[in-house]
């Protein structure tokens, strides 16, 4: 018998074309463009051309993939035939996604048209498929009906992560990991659980998510798929450190996903991704200066990748103009985040979720330089776009909430900030005590109440929002926030009371590594007022000594509390 002939260059290209036809073509172009005009959003056309020229490219550089493959194999003789199979079966699955993110943009809402190109960006990239590592982990698309089935559940699953669906991602995940369980694919399982767990976070679940995401850890450990343990460390040390406010307990995690990473073989992606997570993190402990520099690192890795003006490295340059404020490099944190915002706005329009984080950085940039009213008007761009996309009870939402009552409060303008909180109470009247953003919102009413000077209001309120903290081991930023609120509330009523927690507070400060020392100043005023009214005023004098970077302008106060020291 003799050996059929293999296909031609030509041939393979043309299969090519056929499969990616199936997921975008003339057709799809005009079925999403004719959809999102119905919509009435506005801009609604501009936006589908700029999600046709995203999927354009996408399809471009699949084709490119796909012929490189074939190429590997057929031409330059420099990879298995069991190896091109492993790269076809990837890049198919990535076609079967865009088939499925397709068919969702031809149904849009209005809110996901001004999206759409960005999410169309986060589709996963086919140079993917090159990689060694994860292809010799994946088994081949799964050939029995309910496994198919389970398989185009699991990417119409995805593609409701990428729209942000979030309400529906999570029932289908729900069910998708309760059918996969029955099934004889464990790498169908592994990442069911895995978006089971994406989902949980997305919909505010956090303690639900990281039980989850621990156990796709396993699931794809169970089946060596290195890449997808990367990808589960990854999102599971951000929850912890970020939605969960446990930043030390997520320092923990890093050396487990610094190993899962390399594992995985150090995809660029991946090397970037965990820069960014760490630069998070150690955002949280308060360490501002490792902070920037992880930060500083995911930009550059990001450039390379995508490109200077991809939305990707807007998102990291939101980030890191947050930790130049707080390291007082105020001026470049201007300038980075004017460049995010103006990369966002062209890329992605005015409705979407980055621009929200842009805008709640400007305003703590402007917060810092005492700009209020300029604070509250980028707040409220946020909270416009937050309500549009997460909701009214999701906690990022009311969190902005509460920032909005500062910015009036500070203005002045009491009443106004008491509302915005009750309206941030009522949101989150279902959440669970244990969840920050409600614990925080404790902390807001604390502050406005020390505005009222209604002492046992605000007393009452930051007791509760200290015991609640130190009871689900929050940040040592958090925590200290809380009891110097409390501090302040107590002192009228016993001054000796409020100095104890004074120094519990600074002693939590102190103990982080690089932090922002905007506040020292106000800190030290307020301690030397306690002190004095309860006759120790040498508690006052040795934290002076400690911080003198802000005593530069307390000379008359600290010769006050000299002169009030105990004479022999």
């Amino acid at each position: 018998a003799t050996r059929p002939a293999e296909p031609s260059l030509a041939e393979a290209r043309l299969a090519g074309e056929q499969r990616i036809a199936q997921a975008w073509g003339a057709a799809d172009r005009d079925r999403v463009r004719d959809a999102f005009i119905a919509t009435g959003a506005p801009k609604a056309e501009e936006r589908a051309n700029a999600l046709v020229k995203v999927l354009d490219k996408y399809r471009d550089t699949w084709l490119a993939q796909r012929e490189d493959a074939w190429s590997a194999t057929h031409i330059r003789g420099e990879q298995s035939v069991e190896l091109l199979e492993k790269r076809l079966d990837c890049l198919d699955r990535l076609a079967a996604s865009m088939s499925a993110l397709v068919t969702l943009l031809a149904q849009p809402i209005a809110a996901e048209v001004q999206r759409a190109p960005d999410l169309a960006n986060r589709l996963e990239p086919p140079t993917t498929c090159k990689n060694l590592h994860r292809l010799i982990a994946k088994s081949l698309a799964p050939t029995s009906k309910a496994g198919r089935e389970a398989g185009a559940t699991l990417r119409e699953l995805e593609a409701l992560q990428l729209l942000g669906r979030h309400a529906e991602a999570l029932r289908r995940a729900v069910d998708l990991v309760e059918q996969t369980a029955t099934l004889d694919d464990p790498m169908l399982h592994a990442r069911a659980r895995y978006n089971l767990g994406v989902a949980q976070s997305n919909a505010g679940k956090y303690e639900q998510a990281a039980a989850t995401l621990r156990l796709a850890v396993q699931d794809a450990a169970a089946i060596r798929d290195h890449y997808m343990v990367a990808s589960a460390w990854l999102r599971l040390v951000s929850l912890v450190g970020l939605e969960l406010g446990k930043p030390d307990a997520a320092a923990e995690l890093e050396p487990a996903a610094r190993a899962a990473v390399a594992q995985a073989g150090d995809d660029p992606r991946q090397v970037a991704e965990l820069a960014f997570t760490l630069g998070l993190v150690a955002y949280g402990r308060g360490d501002l200066a490792k902070a920037r520099d992880h930060m500083r690192e995911a930009r550059a890795r990001r450039i390379v990748i995508h490109g200077a003006e991809h939305p990707i490295v807007a998102s990291t340059e939101s980030n890191l103009g947050a930790m130049l404020m707080g390291t007082g490099e105020l001026d470049e944190a201007t300038a980075v985040l004017e460049h995010a915002r103006a990369a966002t706005l062209k890329a992605l329009g005015d409705k979407h979720p980055l621009l929200a984080q842009i805008e709640l950085n400007r305003s703590s940039v402007a917060a810092r330089r005492e700009d209020w009213p300029a604070s509250e008007a980028s707040l409220r761009v946020a909270l416009e776009i937050d309500l549009a996309v997460r909701g009214p009870a999701h906690p990022e939402t009311n969190k902005l909430r509460t920032l909005i009552a500062r910015a009036l409060r500070e203005q002045g303008k009491r009443p106004e900030a008491r509302a915005e909180l009750e309206r941030a109470r009522t949101s989150l009247a279902e959440s669970p005590p244990t969840m920050p953003a409600k614990i925080e919102l404790g902390v807001a009413f604390a502050r406005v109440d020390l505005a009222e000077k209604k002492w046992r209001d605000a007393e009452a309120h930051a007791k509760q929002a200290v015991d609640a903290y130190e009871a689900i081991d929050a940040s040592v930023s958090a925590r200290a926030a809380a009891l110097l609120v409390l501090a302040e509330a107590v002192a009228p009523r016993d001054p000796r009371e409020a100095l104890e927690l004074y120094e519990r507070a600074l002693a939590l400060v102190i103990t982080q590594a690089s932090r922002d020392r905007h506040g020292d100043r106000e800190v030290l005023e307020k301690l030397a007022e306690i002190a004095l009214a309860a006759k120790r005023p040498a508690i006052a004098l040795a934290w002076f000594d400690r911080w003198p970077h802000a005593t530069v302008a307390l000379g008359d106060l600290r010769a006050q509390l000299e002169g009030s020291k105990p004479r022999r």
